[in-house]
């Protein structure tokens, strides 16, 4: 059983790999197995908050390091909120993540995110803006 900082962890090692070190491709893979390894047993909320990152309600601040870097390429973004419910196929989850591991300034606006996460077939996945 993983913690909501573990899991937070796992998934700001996956976006900062393919947004900062493409060629990282084993490191990426292992990184992003440990992150779908706790989504299949339930529902999960992910919230972008005023001092962190919440999962499942329980928040874990975002101090310093990977967190705080995962938080500001969401907030970048104008993400507020991702939903992951229970069932959801690997695929779309790694579309998701490489679609948010853009740098800053890609999308020209949430909506065009939005947009681009709905072309990809990762609208069963809700992402709410801030």
């Amino acid at each position: 059983m993983t913690t909501p900082a573990g899991t937070l962890s796992d998934l700001a090692t996956v976006v900062l790999l393919l947004r900062d070190h493409p060629d990282r491709k084993e490191d990426q893979r292992l990184a992003f197995k440990r992150f779908v390894a706790s989504l299949p047993d339930a529902d999960h909320l992910l919230r972008v908050t005023a001092g962190g990152l919440a999962w499942d309600k329980i928040e874990v601040p975002a101090e310093m390091g990977d967190l705080s870097a995962l938080r500001e390429q969401f907030r970048a973004h104008g993400v507020g909120e991702i939903r992951f419910p229970v069932g959801l196929m690997t695929s779309t989850v790694l579309s998701l993540v490489r679609i948010l591991s853009a740098p800053p300034g890609t999308y020209g606006s949430f909506d065009h995110l939005t947009a681009r996460l709905d072309a990809s077939g990762c609208g069963v996945i809700p992402v709410a803006p801030l």
